[in-house]
This record gives structure tokens, C-alpha cells and sequence, in this order.
């Protein structure tokens, strides 16, 4: 009897350890759980991070109607379609910033400053005044023409010296935070799925679908799809569009006016060497898409594209340029052959792509020709070109220099 209670308490415990490997997932992934089931209509519970009964409970319905096995736990599987499925049907998550708490954030930070004298007065004055508007606005309602004003501020500070780097760095981080806790918007969210890749599960780039054109990348199961520039030639032929793309790079580094939109048209022409990481996914999609993809890089010092190409990867398209820094310079490009470049739209962001953490970047086209591009949520250019009326063969990607990542990759059109 003895030698069967403790069997029988060996399995119980064996049991015990097969569940807590299934359900070892972290706080902040039940949560990512948690809130997307509620934000599909499903009753998880409070959005608390931990698991329980009327969790699972919502974690089996969502599996059972998406056909999965009903196993009730939160993994990477569950997770990347309850992503897929917000995204789908286009609704937020999460609660985002009061501004009363950001209030009182920014008045800290001030004080802190200004006690230490590290910045000119008329700075502490105007970061005040915002503080004020923001106590005032109160909680739960909308505050974002105050976080305008406070990236006026701290622009204009960090141009002109008037205050210390590290109270710039700060300023900028709240502004960060408050983007990067906005719910993501969604501007079109097309019914056909073309790719939906999460790149940190990939293995390989090539079970990702991408294929190498010149330099490297090579996954990092936290970062995504990680690139590696090397050293080239565009005079060493064009079979891959290297020339092109050395073509963007000078486009940008040769575009110093600052102006919201430029519609002078610019030939690369031949560029010369740098150093470039250049692969593609072949996939044909409208010219009604939407590309929404997930960014970041800590050693980045040159610019990252992304674009959309008819044929072949010199042929005409889109790209969408990105500058690291603060202040860079984010431009949708417009490639008509031979070549040649037509900047549609620019535009410059307080948001620094290299600073080592995710940034969602969205870029979207309707068939008339309207283009928006948004990142962590905020529109940052809206545009029109009807140039492309055809059909896409695929998704480019480009890094200049540095290790830029890309976590994820979702495509959608209008086919």
C-alpha cells in the first residue's frame, strides 16, 4: 500500500512539472495574452499578467475557434495568432498614458534639472507650463497636443544647447513612452494575409522566405532578423540593384534642405563603394497594401529601407528610407528606372529607430495613391503618387550600416 501511495504521488508530481513547462510563460506575455483576448471580446479575466481559471477558460475559446488545439496556455503559438487576429480586425490594446501620472513625470524630471542647473530657464519655464496643462487636462482624456509641445521644446533645446544632454535624453524618453504606450493605429487593414512572419522564430532567413542579395543577416531569437553590411562595389554590376541602393543612400545624404516635401527628382547615378545588406522576399501583392513591421538597432549610423519592386530589385517601386538619430530624416522614395529617384514625401522624427528598442513602423497605399506612414502610432507622412499602378513581385529590405533588426513582418492587400 505504501509503494503504491508513493507511485501514486511520483505521477501527481511528474503531472505537475508537465503542466508548469506548458504554462511557462512570462508575466508580461499572459498579460500581451490577456489584453488581446479582451480586445477580440473574449473574458480572460482583469489584465493582470497572471493565469487563471476564467484565462484559460478564454484561451480554449479562442483556440477553439480558430480551429487550434484547445490546450489553454499561453505560447508562442497563441500568441502570434491572437496577433494576427488583432491585427485583422484592426482593434487597440492596452490603456496607454494618463496625464496626470505623465504630469507629474515631467514635473520630477524638471525639478531634477533645474536644482542641478542643467538647463537655461526659459527651458524649466515652458516644461512647467506643460506639466500644468497636463494636470489640468486631467485623467483619462486625450493629451497629445501637449507631448507636440513638449517635442518643440526639447527639440529646440537640444539645437541650441540650452540644456544638458542627459535632461534632452530624458525629455526624449518620455516622449518615447508616451508614443510607445499609445494604442498602435491602424489606417487600412487589407482582408488577404500575404506574409506574416515573426523573424525571431525563423531559425534561419531562409525559412523566412528572404533571399540574400549582398551583405548578411542571420536571426537572433530576441532581436528578429539581424543584419550584417559588407563592404561593396555598386561598379562591380547591378545584378541585385546595389547601384540603386547606393543611389538611395546619396538621395538622402544629398537632401540637406529640411523641407516637409521635395519633388525635385534626383539621379543617384553611380554612387561608388559602402557597405550594404540587401535581401528580398518574393511575393506578389497589389499596389493597395499595407506593411507593418517591428524595428530597432543599437550600433546603427546609416540609414535602413524598406520598399515594394515590380520585377526585379532595380526596377521601379517604392522605398521608404530611414535615417538613425534623433531628427532623422524619413522619406518615401519613388525608383522609375535607370536608376533614377523622385523623393515623394519627407518628413523628420523625434523618434531615434536606433536606440535599441522595438519601434512599430507601419506604411500603408490605397489604390488611388495615398500613402501614410506611421511610427509607434504617430503619423508621420501622408502622401499621394500614382506612378505604380501595377502589380508588386516582392518586399526589399536594405541596411547601410549597423545591425539594424526586424522582429516581424506583416503584409496585407486588396487581392
Amino acid at each position: 500500500m505504501i509503494r503504491k501511495t508513493l507511485l501514486l504521488v511520483a505521477v501527481i508530481a511528474g503531472m505537475a512539472f508537465a503542466v508548469d513547462d506548458a504554462v511557462a510563460a512570462t508575466q508580461a506575455e499572459i498579460l500581451d495574452a490577456q489584453e488581446m483576448l479582451i480586445a477580440l471580446g473574449y473574458d480572460p479575466g482583469t489584465a493582470d499578467g497572471f493565469m487563471g481559471s476564467r484565462n484559460r477558460n478564454a484561451i480554449r475559446a479562442f483556440q477553439s475557434d480558430m480551429g487550434m488545439s484547445m490546450t489553454g496556455v499561453v505560447d508562442l503559438n497563441l500568441l502570434n495568432n491572437l496577433d494576427l487576429e488583432v491585427r485583422a480586425a484592426g482593434v487597440s490594446t492596452g490603456s496607454g498614458v494618463d496625464a496626470v501620472d505623465y504630469a507629474q513625470w515631467l514635473e520630477d524630471l524638471t525639478f531634477q534639472a533645474e536644482n542641478s542647473g542643467s538647463a537655461d530657464s526659459w527651458v524649466f519655464d515652458e516644461l512647467y507650463l506643460i506639466a500644468d496643462g497636463l494636470y489640468a487636462v486631467g485623467r483619462g482624456v486625450d493629451f497629445s497636443g501637449y507631448i507636440l509641445d513638449l517635442e518643440d521644446v526639447t527639440f529646440d533645446a537640444e539645437r541650441n544647447s540650452d540644456a544638458a544632454p542627459w535632461v534632452v535624453d530624458e525629455l526624449y524618453a518620455l516622449i518615447d513612452d508616451y508614443y510607445m504606450a499609445q494604442p498602435q493605429v491602424q489606417a487600412w487593414i487589407w482582408p488577404i494575409t500575404v506574409i506574416a512572419t515573426d523573424f525571431r522564430n525563423a531559425g534561419n532567413p531562409a525559412n523566412a522566405g528572404l533571399l540574400l542579395d549582398a551583405g548578411n543577416f542571420y536571426i537572433d531569437r530576441n532581436a528578429g532578423l539581424v543584419s550584417q553590411p559588407e563592404d561593396l562595389d555598386a561598379d562591380d554590376g547591378d545584378m541585385n540593384g546595389e547601384e540603386l541602393a547606393f543611389a538611395i543612400l546619396g538621395a538622402l545624404l544629398d537632401d540637406s534642405s529640411h523641407s516637409s516635401v521635395n519633388n525635385s527628382s534626383k539621379n543617384g547615378g553611380n554612387s561608388g563603394s559602402g557597405e550594404l545588406a540587401q535581401g528580398h522576399i518574393s511575393t506578389e501583392f497589389t499596389n493597395a497594401f499595407a506593411i507593418d513591421i517591428v524595428a530597432s538597432a543599437r550600433n546603427a549610423d546609416q540609414p535602413f529601407v524598406i520598399g515594394a519592386f515590380f520585377d526585379r530589385m532595380d526596377s521601379p517601386g517604392y522605398r521608404i528610407a530611414f535615417e538613425p538619430g534623433r531628427g532623422g530624416e524619413v522619406a518615401i522614395l519613388l525608383c522609375t528606372g535607370n536608376n533614377n529617384l523622385s523623393m515623394v514625401a519627407n518628413a523628420w522624427t523625434s523618434v531615434d529607430l536606433a536606440d535599441g528598442r522595438p519601434h512599430s513602423i507601419q506604411w500603408t497605399r490605397n489604390w488611388f495613391g495615398d500613402m501614410e506612414l506611421f511610427i509607434d502610432g504617430d503619423l508621420v507622412i501622408q502622401a499621394n503618387d500614382t506612378y505604380m499602378n501595377d502589380w508588386f513581385a516582392g518586399v526589399i529590405l536594405q541596411s547601410h550600416g549597423g545591425n539594424w533588426a526586424l522582429e516581424s513582418l506583416y503584409l496585407s492587400d486588396d487581392s
